[in-house]
């Protein structure tokens, strides 16, 4: 059974298969089971795959995702603040990380490698900075 194809980006695309939920095309409970079977391993071990890596999510996310560093140089330069006001901004309320027409979601990383710009967000996949100066 062929459950995964590869795009031309190179990244793999699950999307024709059953329980596909979110970014990247991620397992699902059901998926989770679907992998499991087909590859014969333990579910345990593509449930910790699935949970180890911050790319894979089993909650939705928004079509634009907005990544805010909190990482001790971007916490230090008020990455909190930052995350409270683009959620606040975008109209978001407690918990909620995604807008509710789901175009963007919001969620916090640990250190993206940009310590000297912090406090660093990256949105559609390029990395924002405070101006100096």
């Amino acid at each position: 059974m062929r459950f995964c194809r590869r795009t031309r980006t190179g990244r793999s695309d699950s999307s024709g298969a059953p329980g596909y939920t979110g970014d990247y095309r991620l397992p699902a409970p059901s998926l989770q089971k679907l992998v499991s079977r087909e590859l014969n391993v333990p579910i345990s071990k593509v449930s910790g795959v699935v949970t180890f890596y911050f790319m894979f999510t089993m909650t939705p996310k928004g079509k634009h995702k907005i990544r805010i560093c909190t990482g001790t140089a971007c916490h230090v330069k008020g990455a909190e603040q930052n995350y409270r006001r683009v959620k606040g901004y975008l109209g978001m309320q407690g918990d909620e990380t995604m807008t509710k027409d789901k175009f963007f979601s919001v969620e916090s990383v640990r250190c993206v490698g940009a310590c000297s710009l912090a406090p660093v967000q990256i949105s559609m996949e390029r990395s924002r900075a405070p101006h100096a100066g």
